[in-house]
């Protein structure tokens, strides 16, 4: 989503000027006004020098608002009366200013079933909802995944300072694994199993094997509303056993195979069978 955002204001008449992003949820009530509007020295206790709010930085600009839906009902109700008339005033001042920005709202909820539930104003629904753009699961794409993947690499690549590893493509095999999986955490979820498997592979280059047994580890989430155990300790120790028994089973019982499969040294391989209580 931040990506598209990107590119909407790099494609716009706007494209010279500054694209601001603000995460809603780290927004606190209390500051929303001097987050937003800004304020000057002195207007409350803290405010030690003057602050440029977040519409005035996005002059003639971008404000790129992430998870909106997460926004408290008295904060949308001061969001919307600037969205409505383009209208603030900074904190400790008692003149009004305009805001000339484009406003681009980013969320991974339904903001209708939001309304529904009473948690988002409709009013402030319908003032965003002008040109709504749905950007489908990476399930739903999944021929981009090897050109998605390779870009990934290069990246972790490139920041770890391995220019050298960003030029080994996945294999064919790798490939089919990542293709398999229904990635409920999209791009992201991508790749951070992607960097997990540059961590343990090294400079032997990504396995297939490797792959599957990172994404047979993974928890699975349980599904809305149902009633589950949600330790995280548990959770974890559960799916770790798991993953143990399926590279037993795959391995036909031979523990160099097993510890293969797992990515891990042979000789810690006792550990985990201790650990788990395994024969």
């Amino acid at each position: 989503k931040e990506l598209v955002a990107e590119q909407i204001h790099a494609a716009s008449r706007r494209s010279s000027r500054r694209l601001v992003r603000v995460n809603c949820a780290a927004v606190p009530g209390t500051l929303f006004e001097s987050e937003f509007f800004g304020h000057k020295r002195g207007s409350f206790s803290g405010a030690i020098g003057d602050r440029v709010g977040r519409f005035a930085e996005a002059e003639d600009g971008t404000l790129v608002l992430d998870e909106i839906g997460t926004l408290p009902l008295d904060m949308q109700a001061k969001l919307l009366r600037v969205l409505e008339n383009g209208e603030f005033t900074v904190v400790g001042e008692s003149r009004t200013r305009r805001a000339e920005a484009r406003v681009i709202a980013l969320t991974n909820e339904s903001l209708t079933a939001r309304v529904q539930r009473g948690e988002f104003r409709s009013d402030l629904f319908y003032r965003l909802d002008v040109f709504p753009i749905t950007l489908p699961p990476l399930s739903a794409h999944r021929e981009d995944i090897p050109a998605i993947a390779a870009a990934l690499l290069g990246r972790i690549a490139l920041r770890d300072g391995n220019a050298r590893r960003a030029t080994g493509p996945l294999g064919a095999e790798a490939l089919e694994v990542l293709a398999s999986y229904d990635w409920p955490g999209n791009v992201r979820e991508l790749r951070n199993v992607l960097e997990r498997a540059t961590i343990l592979a090294g400079d032997q280059g990504i396995e297939a094997d490797l792959l599957r047994t990172l994404l047979e580890s993974t928890i699975p989430l349980p599904e809305s509303g149902e009633s589950s155990d949600l330790h995280l300790r548990r959770n974890m120790d559960a799916s770790e056993r798991q993953v143990v028994v399926r590279a037993l089973e795959r391995a036909a019982g031979r523990k160099k195979d097993a510890a293969h499969l797992l990515g891990i040294d042979p000789r810690n391989l006792g550990y985990y069978l201790r650990k788990h209580g395994l024969a």
